[in-house]
């Protein structure tokens, strides 16, 4: 198996994928289900699985076909605190309990437990613990205050979506025509939350990149000169990786600003970009002001599977001759148009010196892999996730950037 195999592939039993195992991921956003409402349809680690809350509240994961013949279960009748196939009357709870069968003589008496997932309801998102000895590590770090989400579905391996979300040099380039330059602040502002701009304090492209692994991940930094001219000053944006797929990156004024990435299998991955904010001093922002802001938008520019209709994805070179960088709308766009598709051979890149981050994210991830594939398990970091917080604004040389957590 070669390195760049550990690191991308999590189908089956691919160690990559075991890591995952280890913790609760998003299977879907809690505003997707309710009470005997449409099951949700959704695949993670290649697996094809059916999320639904029952009449009673309570949230189940099954595999998505019917035990009987294999009828897909996102189309079943969701009432009666049960899912019902549409084939032969089949009922299962959420429990993975056949519960009974109209077809059958025996009403389903004899059918085995279907193969279920333990499932809540937390922080914006219906989470699922796919391990088969759960250790209920819970990664995500907003807790409280207001959440806005987007989801969009992208067809390129996981570990693609997560070195974009770690790599602070590209947005100095790739999102230049959503960065207004600051001229004195020292922190990043977004004016109008609608308009798609941030207003930004730094005046170089060229960032000097730091990173340092931690138990739960690693932490990265990059240094810019600052927008108001300080020779003794550093303009400092942080990315922060918990594993095994989140990264929270520098806030603005009003909310802070995490990516979680949930392989659906090895070429396809579910991008989530969460603004959230637990100050209630601060104004953070509405799921609507965030989606038109990102311009990922249900049932506007994205589908009923949350994909991108494909005019989104058409380049519009007439606005680039009128100066937009891209030719795309919206951060999440510009970011999906420059993705290598399918699974890069990292052995091709030539990487310069402000992708430290990105080799420093690739042999961390790989090795521990490795270690996965031989029993190694992840650290229980789940007290700290909730403190890490990124950190941007203008700070001495000599600061100390290594320590991301709010209660340090």
């Amino acid at each position: 198996m070669q390195d760049n195999d550990y690191l991308c592939l999590i189908e089956n039993d691919a160690p990559m994928g075991n890591v995952f195992r280890n913790f609760w991921l998003p299977a879907c956003m809690a505003e997707e289900v309710e009470e005997d409402g449409p099951p949700v349809r959704t695949k993670m680690l290649g697996e094809d699985l059916v999320v639904f809350k029952d009449t009673m509240g309570q949230i189940g994961c099954l595999a998505n076909e019917c035990p009987h013949r294999g009828a897909p279960l996102h189309k079943a009748r969701n009432e009666g605190c049960g899912l019902t196939c549409l084939y032969h009357g089949l009922k299962v709870n959420v429990d993975g309990d056949i519960v009974g069968m109209r077809s059958d003589t025996k009403n389903g008496r004899g059918f085995k437990t279907m193969k279920n997932y333990p499932a809540k309801e937390q922080d914006g998102f219906i989470w699922i613990n796919m391990g088969d000895n759960p250790r209920n590590l819970y990664p995500a770090n907003w807790t409280g205050g207001s959440i806005a989400i987007i989801k969009v579905k992208v067809p390129f391996n996981w570990a693609t979506v997560i070195e974009a979300s770690i790599d602070s040099s590209h947005s100095s380039t790739l999102h230049q025509s959503n960065l207004r330059k600051a001229d004195k602040s020292a922190q990043t502002t977004s004016v109008d939350p609608y308009d798609g701009m941030w207003i930004r304090p730094d005046v170089d492209g060229a960032p000097r990149m730091k990173a340092l692994e931690k138990p739960y991940g690693l932490v990265g930094a990059a240094f810019r000169n600052p927008a108001n001219g300080d020779p003794d000053l550093d303009y400092i944006r942080t990315s922060i990786y918990m594993m095994p797929n989140m990264v929270n990156i520098s806030p603005n004024d009003d909310y802070n600003i995490t990516f979680m990435v949930m392989p659906i299998d090895n070429e396809n991955t579910m991008f989530y970009w969460i603004a959230w904010q637990d100050d209630p001093k601060k104004n953070g922002i509405t799921q609507e002001q965030w989606r038109r802001f990102t311009n990922a938008i249900p049932g506007e520019t994205l589908n009923e599977e949350y994909e991108f209709y494909p005019i989104h994805w058409k380049q519009d070179r007439e606005a680039m001759k009128n100066g937009d960088w891209t030719g795309y709308t919206g951060i999440p766009m510009q970011d999906f148009a420059v993705f290598p598709p399918g699974i890069r051979d990292r052995t091709r890149d030539q990487l310069i010196g402000s992708d430290v981050w990105i080799s420093k994210w690739r042999r961390h991830m790989t090795q521990f892999a490795k270690k996965a594939s031989k029993g190694s398990l992840p650290s229980d970091c789940s007290d700290l996730y909730s403190q890490i917080r990124g950190l941007e604004g203008n700070v001495p040389k000599d600061f100390d950037w290594t320590d991301p957590l709010i209660s340090s």
